[in-house]
């Protein structure tokens, strides 16, 4: 999912991009690729470049495409076709793709690569058109004699021919256009403001209680505070997402979250919240994070959120004196529980780890939590002495 510094992003459009975009980010997840870096990493190219190709904003290159596609160990015929189907509607979008290069189109326009998008009948030769003479000279009469003897033989063989290139072109259409039908009528129509807790194609009925949905969207000031579904189905009605379910809401370009990882239990993810939980991880926010256990709660002068059934579990986020959101994963959380929590001498946090999950994470009254390789240790402030572990145990303790 699907569905941030500055914007959120999307993870899935209506343009030929945004649907490009999807598939890149399907095709490295599938391929075991956590995020840009990874991509970036994996596929030698750079981490701006790899940002831009996963978010749609512009199609990219079909070098970049190449080398993310071959990264993955995909079929490049396959992904080339695709690219320049996407290059050309994006063209007539007027979307101002980058430039195509010459041998693609060339590639595009052979038969034997290029998909059947619209069957051209088979040009069928006639007796009529004139057939090269072998030698200079002009024929003599029983070579015009012979001549029209052999193509007299010829034309039932060039007819049957042209007839059958005829059916294949026609059983090629029909089969197309069923398919593109069948297509529209799966496809569920999209979800308006009455659609909260209605679930997408695919969802089992018992994982829902669509009363739970309900209740949490008004308890938040629903429709005005909130907004309607994103009117995206896959995105705007009830869908998986990571380990649990995910409704993606919008009000004036804000977007929200409902989430629900228990059918009884919905949280409502909006504002420094939503932008804290999807930052910097996007798609990957809820399988690495896992899903709040219950509404922000106050702890000390901060107010935490913890989170289950995540990779890297259990973890929580805590606010920034701003009141920006920074996740703990399991090492680093441990160890910020022991020496007190959001409510011990550390006090809050004031930074996050990044989409890597390695570095540091300063806190407002000294001191550095160091999270390398899975695993984290404290770092006092230079020329202070340690703040010593305050609980041998990892319990959050609030006043």
């Amino acid at each position: 999912m699907a569905r941030q510094a500055g914007r959120p992003r999307r993870e899935l459009g209506d343009t030929p991009t945004d649907l490009f975009a999807h598939r890149l980010r399907v095709l490295t997840e599938r391929a075991g690729m956590r995020g840009q870096a990874d991509i970036a990493r994996r596929a030698n190219i750079s981490g701006s470049t790899a940002a831009s190709a996963i978010r749609g904003e512009r199609l990219p290159t079909w070098d970049t495409t190449k080398a993310i596609v071959e990264a993955c160990g995909e079929s490049v015929p396959e992904w080339q076709n695709d690219w320049v189907t996407t290059w050309e509607k994006a063209e007539r979008a007027g979307q101002s793709p980058p430039k195509c290069p010459l041998e693609l189109l060339d590639a595009a326009q052979d038969p034997r690569q290029a998909p059947i998008t619209a069957p051209v009948p088979p040009r069928v030769l006639t007796l009529e058109e004139p057939v090269p003479a072998d030698e200079p000279h002009a024929p003599d009469e029983h070579e015009k004699e012979s001549r029209t003897r052999q193509r007299s033989r010829l034309r039932p063989t060039l007819r049957r021919i042209g007839q059958i290139a005829t059916a294949i072109a026609v059983v090629v259409t029909a089969g197309v256009a069923i398919r593109v039908m069948a297509e529209q009528r799966t496809q569920p129509p999209a979800p308006d403001c009455d659609a909260i807790g209605v679930a997408y194609t695919g969802v089992a009925a018992h994982r829902v209680h669509r009363q739970a949905w309900l209740d949490a969207y008004a308890a938040h000031g629903g429709r005005s505070t909130l907004g309607c579904p994103d009117p995206r189905p896959e995105q705007g009605l009830v869908h998986d997402w990571g380990p649990g379910l995910s409704q993606d809401l919008e009000l004036n370009g804000t977007p929200a979250r409902l989430m629900s990882i228990d059918p009884d239990t919905v949280i409502v993810v909006s504002g420094d919240f939503y932008r804290g939980y999807t930052e910097p991880h996007w798609n990957l926010a809820a399988r690495r994070l896992g899903y709040p256990q219950a509404p922000p709660f106050p702890c000390g002068d901060a107010r935490v959120v913890l989170l289950t059934r995540g990779e890297y579990e259990p973890g929580a986020l805590v606010t920034t004196p701003n009141g920006r959101y920074v996740w703990f994963p399991r090492a680093a959380w441990r160890v910020y529980l022991q020496r007190g929590g959001p409510a011990g001498p550390l006090g809050r946090p004031l930074n996050d780890l990044g989409a890597d999950i390695d570095g540091e994470i300063g806190f407002e009254h000294g001191g550095t939590i160091v999270v390398e390789a899975g695993t984290a240790r404290f770092v006092p402030v230079t020329g202070a002495s340690s703040v010593p572990a305050q609980h041998t145990d990892t319990d959050l303790r609030c006043h």
